[in-house]
């Protein structure tokens, strides 16, 4: 099958390549303090190093990995280093590695010292097989048209602007919240409150506690409404030069990036229970890259000015919305019994 994928223009590439730069810099900051800190609690042995790890690492990998890895990959298009086609391992090989790396972890996890180091990165990685393997399905080793560089940029960028978009929604929500209310400073503080209630708890504590309500509506309406906006995005400054099967495929690999960053956030807040959340988010690895993959589409034919263009986008993102809606229910009802039965 013939590549139909062209050049981005050389603005393109300088415009991506000095906002790599820009997000990458803060995270030279950010990255060795958290690593400071993490080990000062490592040392004294206290609970909080893992959760402080694992803060630490995913808001380095979302500045300085992700803006590196923008910044690298744009200067080296633009200096016209050719990059090579996107290779993955077999389907098979990949249920091998996750299966590696669960156990990995769970022998880190088991230390008292080793576990806020080392046990983020592994389970970064233990994650994103899932999802990487319905990807790996879906191209059938047939990879004409995705290279290493776009595929790279598509997932850590995934990761990035799932996050912005998330903060942006949580922030207008937040505002229209306090403005409707009767005392607004009130609602505002009762907001953060929950929120830090459920990051020095657990899942199972907020599903049991009177934030219910908050956090049910956060994970399974919110979390899979920006899910569907935000996992295609960065696949736009692509799209104009791609098949629709090439699109598909940039879409489901940008799934695969939001798959990874959703599925981390949930082992931090069920730390007691991560193997769980681990297989169950596994189960549903072909969720994110299917469902990214579809509106990615939906955005290539509103660009190339397609009849319908705009209800076909529609239509796909409620079919992503909805099967992320349904699946995150699922997954609150059943790690809230599992753990439950940790508690007990």
């Amino acid at each position: 099958m013939k590549s139909t994928m062209k050049t981005l223009p050389a603005w393109s590439k300088q415009t991506i390549a000095i906002a790599g730069l820009l997000l990458a810099l803060p995270g030279l900051f950010i990255g060795p303090g958290f690593l400071c800190l993490t080990l000062a609690l490592a040392i004294e042995n206290e609970p909080e190093a893992i959760t402080v790890g694992l803060m630490g690492f995913v808001l380095t990998l979302l500045t300085v990995g992700t803006g590196g890895a923008i910044f690298w990959h744009s200067t080296s298009s633009i200096q016209g280093k050719v990059s090579k086609p996107l290779s993955l391992p077999s389907t098979r090989k990949l249920v091998g590695m996750f299966a590696v790396y669960v156990v990995v972890g769970a022998i880190i996890f088991q230390s008292d010292f080793m576990a806020g180091l080392f046990f983020p990165p592994t389970v970064l990685v233990a994650v994103s097989m899932p999802p990487l393997l319905v990807v790996s399905w879906f191209m059938n080793q047939q990879t004409e048209g995705i290279t290493w560089r776009r595929a790279v940029v598509t997932f850590a960028g995934s990761a990035l602007l799932s996050v912005f978009v998330w903060v942006v929604l949580q922030s207008l929500l937040l505002i229209a919240a306090s403005v409707l209310a009767p005392n607004p400073g009130r609602a505002i503080i009762g907001s953060l409150d929950l929120f830090e209630d459920l990051v020095s708890h657990d899942i199972t504590w907020a599903m049991r506690s009177e934030g219910f309500i908050h956090v049910f509506i956060q994970m399974a309406i919110i979390v899979p409404v920006v899910g569907a906006l935000a996992k295609p995005l960065a696949t736009l400054p692509f799209l104009g030069h791609l098949s629709r099967r090439e699109t598909f495929l940039m879409g489901a690999i940008a799934g695969t990036g939001f798959a990874a960053l959703e599925s981390v956030v949930y082992v931090g807040l069920g730390f007691r229970f991560w193997i769980w959340v681990l297989i169950i988010q596994a189960l549903g690895g072909a969720i994110h890259p299917l469902g990214a993959g579809l509106i990615a589409v939906g955005w290539r034919d509103i660009l190339k000015g397609k009849s319908n263009a705009w209800p076909n986008w529609l239509a796909r993102f409620g079919v992503a919305a909805a099967l992320h809606m349904l699946w995150n229910t699922g997954f609150l009802l059943f790690i809230t019994v599992i753990g439950t039965g940790y508690s007990t």
